[in-house]
């Protein structure tokens, strides 16, 4: 295994830039995901990386050396792709021989080394088999013993798992993970699917436009996004942004839609009992729920009428009836919980409990943000406040 260090990346496709000047530190042994949406240049990255891509600028280290001039076969990498990209006249064990052979390795270390690798992935029985005998799952873990076979420094993976059924994924997300568990190999998985990210990842590189937005572990990225874009791109349901004004007095709130929206770091009292003192003077009603002891009244930069986009995840509202009102516009039961989307004025809300609740289209609810978990972005800039 190796570290890979990109030093100011960029590239470029004639006149038309996509990578803006990327750094990224990949320590031994880590599992980094690049996220993001479709078009953000993440598979464009893991390219460059790969050798498949040319640099325009910028460096590219993978252990101690820099590769950019390097052939990909040359530079200790092996590459998963989402299409598998198996040979259909090749049996299971010849496509994972394949580029041991074209190295003109021994036969009896490529023996090894398959058999090997087909015991990790659980394709011993199916050696002799061709891939249109396989299924999907299949497919995949056959592409994932080709690359284990050339015990690579590296592993990259691009969005391996996109052609794959939904329990399909689930299972080879866990068997990926595990896989690297076992060989501690320095991976590089490319993603669109946040879900993936958060649960597979060491670390997450969260990209937009060719840039870089955040890099840190799924909970923090999750607990302490950077901007708007981080916020309402990690986390599933999305979180919610409600356009509101900064008010500062006692304690922080946001006024939004006539109501009171409380923002505070306290600890969560036994239900919903406590109340903040967050009355309105001015016929504005709500109570926090929680005492807020975060500081955010001393904090710089939060002016009294500032205007703010108030954020919290769907997972952290709560019914309660001193809370603000919304009104039910579709119910989605999953089993173990229960999404509901609502309105509340202008604004689309999402809120997710852990239990059934049987609401009706068009019905009343109110619903109390747990202040400890609330966010605050510029609403010009969209940077964390």
């Amino acid at each position: 295994m190796a570290q890979v260090t990109v030093r100011n990346l960029h590239k470029s496709f004639g006149s038309v830039a996509v990578i803006h000047g990327v750094d990224i530190d990949i320590g031994e042994g880590e599992f980094v995901v690049l996220v993001g949406p479709s078009g953000c240049g993440k598979s464009t990255l893991l390219r460059m990386i790969a050798g498949l891509e040319s640099v325009t600028a910028g460096t590219i280290n993978i252990g101690d050396r820099v590769v950019n001039n390097v052939p990909p076969a040359d530079r200790d990498i092996a590459m998963v792709f989402q299409n598998y990209a198996l040979y259909p006249h090749k049996t299971v064990a010849a496509n994972m021989a394949f580029a041991l052979k074209l190295r003109k390795v021994d036969s009896s270390v490529v023996t090894k080394r398959v058999q090997e690798a087909a015991e990790i992935l659980g394709l011993t029985p199916y050696l002799h088999r061709y891939p249109r005998q396989l299924s999907g799952g299949q497919r995949q873990r056959v592409a994932m013993g080709r690359a284990i076979v050339r015990d690579p420094k590296v592993f990259l993976f691009d969005e391996p798992l996109s052609n794959l059924d939904a329990k399909l994924r689930i299972q080879m997300r866990t068997e990926i993970k595990e896989l690297h568990q076992r060989l501690k190999t320095t991976t590089i998985f490319v993603t669109h699917d946040q879900v993936e990210a958060m649960t597979m990842a060491d670390k997450i590189v969260v990209m937009h436009d060719g840039r870089i937005e955040q890099v840190g572990t799924p909970m923090e990225l999750y607990n302490r996004p950077k901007n708007v874009f981080v916020a309402s791109f990690i986390g599933s349901p999305a979180m919610n942004l409600i356009q509101g004004t900064l008010r500062r007095g006692d304690s922080v709130c946001v006024e939004a839609n006539g109501f009171r929206l409380p923002v505070g770091g306290g600890e969560a009292k036994s239900g919903l009992e406590a109340k903040s003192g967050l009355e309105a003077k001015s016929g504005l009603e709500a109570k926090s729920g929680l005492e807020a002891k975060s500081g955010l009244e001393a904090k710089p930069g939060l002016e009294d009428g500032q205007s703010v986009l108030y954020g919290i995840r769907p997972e952290h509202l709560d019914l309660a009836d001193d809370g603000f009102p919304a009104r039910v516009a579709v119910v989605e039961p999953t089993g173990s919980e229960t999404l509901v989307v609502l309105r509340s004025g202008e604004d689309e809300i999402v809120a997710v409990f852990p239990d059934w609740h049987d609401f009706k289209p068009g019905e009343t609810v109110h619903l109390l943000p747990r202040a400890n978990r609330a966010h605050l972005f510029d609403s010009v800039t969209g940077a964390r406040l």
